[in-house]
This record gives structure tokens, C-alpha cells and sequence, in this order.
């Protein structure tokens, strides 16, 4: 068994392996560390609904973008709602309704189980 370690590290959306390098959109994500995954655990215990869950594992995991941009070549960048009175553990506010809203509802799902299980996904994907 081997540790794991709590770093930011890069993901590429199946949909943008097929293109070249430069055109490929980075998505910088970490591991929840332990706090943070006990806090979804214990969310997932008190039933709360799959959807409930995206915002704040979503909020907690991903750091950066790069190469996403809007359809008029605009980049987007990560934006949290500093005026929110929630704060999910690691002292992190939620993302802005406006950064989730440019993400595909699909790819939100993705992303929250990359979030939470991608290094395991990622080795057992780059092993077959």
C-alpha cells in the first residue's frame, strides 16, 4: 500500500484526451484529505441527496482550470462565494453558482468522483 499524497494534481476530461496537447482543458484537483472526506461520509450517512453532494466536494476539490474557456475565448477561473455563510473544512467557501453554471451537469458528476476516488481511478485506469 502506498500513501497518499495530498497535492494538487491535473486531469483531462476523456472528451479532451483525443485532442492535441495545447488544446486540452487541465482541470487541477486534489484528494480530499481526511477532514474533508469524513465531513462527505458523514453527509452521505444523513441521506443527503447525490445531488446535495456535488457543491461542496466540487468546493473542496478543484483548485484550477487551464485551456477552459467560454465560447468567446474567454478563460474561466475558479470563483468562490466569499459572502457565503458556509465554510466546508479546510476553511474553504463554496464556488460561485456562476463557475458551477460553466460546467456541464455530467461533467459536475465526473469531476466529484475524480475528486473523490481519482488517484485510485487514475492508476487503475493508466494500468489497463
Amino acid at each position: 500500500m502506498e500513501a497518499i499524497e495530498l497535492t494538487d494534481y491535473p486531469f483531462i476530461p476523456e472528451s479532451d484526451k483525443k485532442l492535441k496537447k495545447k488544446d486540452q482543458t487541465i482541470i487541477w484537483m486534489s484528494t480530499l484529505d481526511f477532514e474533508q472526506d469524513t465531513y462527505v461520509e458523514n453527509l452521505i450517512a444523513d441521506n443527503t441527496k447525490e445531488g446535495d453532494l456535488i457543491l461542496p466536494i466540487l468546493s473542496m476539490g478543484l483548485k484550477r482550470f487551464e485551456n477552459f474557456k467560454n465560447s468567446k475565448g474567454k478563460d474561466i477561473v475558479i470563483k468562490r462565494d466569499e459572502k457565503s455563510e458556509t465554510t466546508y473544512p479546510g476553511n474553504i467557501k463554496p464556488l460561485t453558482n456562476d463557475c458551477l453554471s460553466k460546467i456541464s451537469n455530467v461533467q459536475r458528476s465526473q469531476l466529484t468522483l475524480q475528486i473523490r476516488f481519482g488517484k485510485e481511478i487514475s492508476e487503475k485506469e493508466a494500468k489497463n
